[in-house]
Order: structure tokens, then C-alpha cells, then sequence
């Protein structure tokens, strides 16, 4: 029964090692990333209206075509 105990400490052990250097390297990746990361920059006053305005034709011409589908007569019933 020694032996058994013994093996269970040392599996136990090995886990700890694993997850040690698994946190090692998650660490060392996080830092990576966090080095690499380019500067977030704010979006200026022209790509807002371009957005603002795509946006707005997409959503208009999206209930021409609903509105086209639904007033449709083929499928009016009788």
C-alpha cells in the first residue's frame, strides 16, 4: 500500500509540474501578445459618416425589399 501512496504523490506531483509549465507558457504567450499589440486608434469623423450611411441606404433598401416580398400579389389569397 506504501508503493501505491507513493505513486499517487508523485502523479500528483507531475500535475503540478504540468500545469506549472503550462502556466508558464501561457504567461509567456499573454505577454507576447500584449507586447505585439498594435495601438488602438479611435475611428475619426469621416469613417463614422461613411458607416452611418451605409448603414443607413443598407437598412432602407432592406425594407423596400420587405415590403416589395409582402405586397406581393401572387401570393395574396383569393
Amino acid at each position: 500500500m506504501d508503493g501505491y501512496n507513493n505513486l499517487l504523490i508523485k502523479e500528483e506531483g507531475s500535475r503540478r509540474q504540468d500545469n506549472h509549465v503550462s502556466m508558464f507558457f501561457l504567461k509567456r504567450q499573454v505577454q507576447y501578445l500584449l507586447r505585439s499589440r498594435k495601438p488602438v486608434t479611435m475611428i475619426d469623423d469621416q469613417d463614422l459618416g461613411f458607416i452611418a450611411n451605409f448603414l443607413g441606404i443598407f437598412i432602407f433598401a432592406l425594407v423596400i425589399a420587405y415590403h416589395y416580398v409582402t405586397a406581393d400579389p401572387k401570393y395574396e389569397g383569393n
